[in-house]
């Protein structure tokens, strides 16, 4: 019965005056929400920069590793390294550069002189191995490459391509300065890399295998993909693979990806915002100490009546600190239903092939949230509850 009287005594503490426990819900408010929003919209810029990142450079830690390979090679040499790259607790893929652009059409052209047909300004990528495990590409129609098909041969686009050469199912053609031959080549995905340049991908293997003649292999750039490695592992590793493959190893690796400098922009952002953060929380700490004192000094008669009618200090400054503490937690739920409608509104907005992960419920901006309201009411309660608790009951008469 006790506990009940305490809660009812808490609520009627706050509804004594309304004004200033508006004023005080909206000065804890803006610190709550401030914290909060810290926390979400800094998960969510780091996945914005981290999802760019990843699509032009490739995850984190991905390496880089140009080989250039010799005239003496054969296309189905070529083929046999594509298709055996190491995958030793990494991912791995090959990107294959030719002595001569292949050219994209849309129309068939027998003779690359004349240029019958359309021809059009779209970079061709030659790829093996696990490429989509490296760069975030999602896909906007249709699907990824497979090396098993040959006929008709495939091809992914990325929007910039889509938005001339056409979607899934159309049908281009596929030729060089090296042949007259062009082979009909079916655009079976388009994807989100990002870049606005027109491009093209290719799974190398089919060609090679059966299609050498449109190609000269001149290099293949390695692109290893391995958390917490190094540039020396990588150097390492891939020069036993080289070096089983008869291949140069006097080549250098190099990390491509820009993860770690958007990570480092990224933290010292988040402090800064922090430090607004915490200066809204102390306002807000300092607005309720004032607007405590005022209302105990307004409450006097009514506080030391309590007193003298038998309530002790201990129930007279729960009474103040709770009711602080009340309103904290209410204004904490209200500061996490808003950052959940944000979200709600944010996800909303993104596209189906954005390469940014939807953000869920946060769920630690929420615990946070409401650790610092209730912390803030706190700090904020404690002196106009101690005040409280010392007025003497003797002051009743005075009235």
């Amino acid at each position: 019965m006790g506990g009940v009287t305490v809660w009812r005594d808490m609520l009627v503490d706050l509804r004594v005056n309304p004004g200033r426990s508006a004023l005080t819900a909206v000065s804890l408010f803006l610190g709550v929400f401030a914290v909060m929003s810290i926390i979400v919209v800094g998960n969510i810029v780091n996945e914005v920069f981290t999802a760019t990142a990843e699509q032009q450079g490739g995850r984190y830690q991905t390496f880089e590793r140009g080989v250039p390979l010799p005239a003496s090679l054969s296309a189905s040499d070529v083929e046999t390294l594509v298709s055996a790259l190491p995958a030793d607790g990494a991912s791995v893929a090959g990107q294959l550069g030719t002595a001569q652009p292949l050219i994209v059409a849309t129309a068939p052209q027998s003779d690359p002189a004349t240029q019958q047909g359309v021809c059009l300004s779209v970079t061709t990528i030659l790829v093996a191995g696990s490429y989509t495990d490296i760069y975030r590409l999602p896909m906007t129609s249709g699907r990824w490459l497979d090396p098993a098909y040959t006929s008709p041969y495939e091809m992914v686009v990325n929007k910039s391509s889509a938005s001339t050469l056409g979607g899934p199912g159309t049908l281009v053609w596929l030729t060089s300065a090296t042949t007259a031959t062009a082979f009909p080549v079916e655009i079976v995905g388009v994807v989100n890399d990002g870049n606005a340049q027109a491009r093209a991908y290719l799974e190398a293997s089919p060609w090679l295998h059966n299609a050498p003649q449109i190609l000269s292999p001149l290099t293949l750039t390695m692109l290893w993909n391995q958390p917490g490695g190094t540039s020396d592992q990588i150097q390492s590793m891939s020069n036993d693979w080289l070096a089983d493959h008869g291949l140069p190893t006097d080549s250098t690796t190099m990390e491509t990806d820009s993860v770690a400098s958007y990570r480092q922009f990224i933290l010292v952002m988040q402090w800064s915002f922090t430090g607004i953060a915490l200066l809204s929380l102390i306002v807000a700490a300092i607005g309720i100490v004032n607007i405590g004192l005022a209302s105990i000094t307004q409450r006097t008669h009514e506080l030391v009546i309590r007193r003298a009618i038998g309530a002790s200090k201990t129930t007279i400054a729960t009474m103040i600190i709770g009711s602080s503490l009340l309103l904290s937690v209410i204004v904490a739920g209200i500061s996490a239903v808003t950052v959940g409608i944000g979200i709600c509104i944010f996800t909303s907005t993104l596209p189906p092939d954005s390469a940014i992960q939807p953000p869920t419920y946060p769920v630690t901006a929420a615990l946070t949230g409401i650790a610092v309201s209730i912390s803030t009411a706190l700090l904020g309660s404690i002196i106009p509850g101690w005040k409280a608790a010392r007025l003497q009951p003797g002051l009743a008469l005075r009235a």
